[in-house]
């Protein structure tokens, strides 16, 4: 590059400050930017199983006038899903949720980097750093392609940021009623997702607040009178209570008494799942991201007196060791986790953009692209074909309209787009009194001249071939 581009360049970086943007122009530029990217690379249909179940909650509990839950409950996420499908389904009279469900995540996606930006102005007061967390953060592959397919995981993170931007929101004006609203909010995003209770603990600690700088500690009176206490409890309790007495009590039963396949439990802090939950992390950070990190982490400790940010933020990223180390692990999971991460990398960028403002902007350039070209030939081809979908619809076309298909995590889809019966193998195949029931049955449906159609995944859990052995 000569002399005289790096000079335009130069003068170009100064002629722009991000300082000098104004707020509503930056929120809508977020909005627009997150939006109209998942929006072009939308899934064409419902790509989860997950998915499968809440599409019909939300068709089912509009249709009865009843809530209806999914998989695991999760009656926040149908609740949240009507509001985009009763007028979907007003104006268009089409009666399925498929395009509602997605767009619903979608929506509550670009919100969530909206919240992102809000919360992190509230603490670190000024724009670069919020700014570039939320570009980040929006364009991060994990976050970016899990919000294509709608499976919530964006309606759930928009009321976890929602709740610590509230609790800022208090923390600065000592406002009962946005305490009160963050209260409700992080009960809520628990019946979106039961995941979202692992968040829980560092809300009350955000909602303490101390001031932490060398040999001294402080909380503000505030937080500690008995007033705020109950708001801060009463809004969460209710709000949760709901959701233990219709469904959460369940799984914290089957989690923690139970060991069939839908259990999810903690395998300590060293598992076979953790190096490639490892993997995924540096997948959705880049090798440039990782020296930020490293970067911004040691610039907020040395160069902030309140240490309390940088505890808050460590503890938050430390729950990458719980999500990394579950039987159950998905890189989806790591979605919310990766948050503190981009937040310290904003530091480091915030850093160089003092020194530098056209090293920084070239640094922060390159680190969007790389993100970016990590996910982009996974969601394009995702957005060009929808497997599950297109799968189903092939099947249809092969058996006769009566016949019933034996599938596992395949049957959502097969009921719902083939408008075929489908039966699952048992979820306990070693419960012998179970399998033998569930074969009579298939037996008494050939008697009765009803074709019978068995696919792969029927075998999706079934590791010591026990079904295999009894099909045969």
């Amino acid at each position: 590059m000569d002399t005289n581009a790096k000079n335009l360049i130069k003068k170009y970086m100064n002629y722009i400050n991000i300082e000098n943007i104004s707020e509503n122009k930056v929120l809508v530029f977020l909005f627009i930017f997150s939006l109209g990217l998942r929006l072009l690379y939308v899934n064409p249909g419902i790509f989860h199983a997950d998915s499968i179940g809440l599409t019909r909650a939300v068709e089912r509990t509009y249709e009865t006038g009843h809530l209806y839950g999914m998989f695991n409950g999760r009656y926040g996420s149908v609740i949240v899903n009507l509001l985009t499908y009763i007028p979907y389904h007003l104006i268009t009279g089409i009666n399925s949720a498929e395009k509602s469900i997605l767009f619903s995540d979608i929506l509550f996606a670009s919100f969530s980097v909206i919240m992102l930006f809000l919360f992190i102005k509230n603490i670190f007061k000024n724009k670069i750093i919020p700014l570039f967390t939320a570009l980040l953060f929006s364009i991060s592959p994990i976050f970016l392609s899990i919000t294509t397919y709608g499976i919530s995981h964006g309606i759930e993170i928009f009321f976890i940021l929602t709740s610590f931007f509230l609790l800022s929101i208090f923390h600065e004006k000592n406002s009962i009623h946005y305490l009160a609203l963050s209260s409700f909010s992080i009960a809520f995003s628990i019946i979106v997702r039961e995941s979202a209770i692992i968040f829980v603990p560092l809300y009350f600690l955000f909602y303490l607040n101390p001031e932490i700088r060398e040999n001294f500690i402080s909380i503000k009176d505030e937080v500690i009178k008995f007033r705020t206490i109950c708001t801060v409890i009463f809004p969460f309790l209710i709000v949760f209570g709901i959701g233990l007495y219709l469904y959460i009590y369940e799984i914290i039963y089957r989690n923690i008494f139970m060991t069939d396949r839908l259990a999810v439990s903690f395998m300590g802090f060293y598992s076979e799942s953790l190096p490639i939950a490892f993997e995924d992390l540096f997948f959705n950070l880049t090798i440039i991201g990782v020296l930020l990190v490293i970067g911004g982490s040691l610039i907020l400790i040395i160069s902030y007196e309140n240490k309390f940010h940088f505890i808050f933020l460590f503890l938050w990223a430390l729950t990458f060791y719980y999500f990394g180390n579950l039987n159950a692990y998905w890189s989806r999971f790591l979605a919310i986790v990766s948050v503190p991460f981009f937040i310290f990398m904003s530091i480091g960028l915030d850093w160089l953009y003092k020194k530098n403002k056209v090293f920084s902007m070239v640094i922060f350039l390159i680190l969007i692209v790389s993100l970016f070209q990590q996910i982009q030939p996974i969601i394009d081809y995702r957005h060009k074909f929808s497997g599950q979908k297109e799968y189903s619809l092939w099947v249809k076309e092969q058996v006769p309209p009566n016949s019933i298909i034996i599938a596992s995590d395949d049957s959502g889809f097969i009921s719902y787009y083939a408008d075929l019966e489908t039966r699952s193998p048992p979820e306990d195949l070693e419960d012998n009194k179970k399998l033998e029931i569930w074969v009579e049955q298939l037996n008494m449906t050939l008697k009765n001249n009803i074709p019978i159609y068995l696919i792969g995944s029927a075998f999706a859990y079934d590791d010591k071939a026990i079904f295999r052995h009894v099909l045969a």
